[in-house]
């Protein structure tokens, strides 16, 4: 099996180590994922290596949006929100230029 190199990554683990994945193909068309000590290797042809991968940035997506609402609902409950109970006017702008 002669595998080349797609692209590399520079990672850290959930244990906060550093560590290198590596993408690679082969000449027959199937894919890897490998690290750089060959403890973890995944291979898969191309269409379940695209559903894979598909799925797994639609679950990411949706983690990273829930972690933002939640943290901007914390940061909205921290600020006074004028628009709702008072209206601005001139004399709230005063000393400004």
């Amino acid at each position: 099996m002669n595998w080349n190199k797609i692209t590399t990554l520079n990672i850290t683990t959930a244990t906060g180590e550093p560590d290198t994945i590596h993408f690679e193909r082969e000449e027959n068309g199937s894919f890897r994922i490998v690290n750089d000590y060959g403890s973890e290797c995944i291979t898969f042809d191309v269409m379940t290596g695209y559903e894979a991968i598909s799925r797994i940035k639609e679950a990411f997506d949706f983690i990273i949006n829930d972690e933002l609402n939640s943290f901007f609902q914390v940061e909205r409950n921290n600020i006074d929100d004028f628009s709702k109970t008072k209206t601005l006017n001139a004399e709230d702008c005063t000393g400004l230029d």
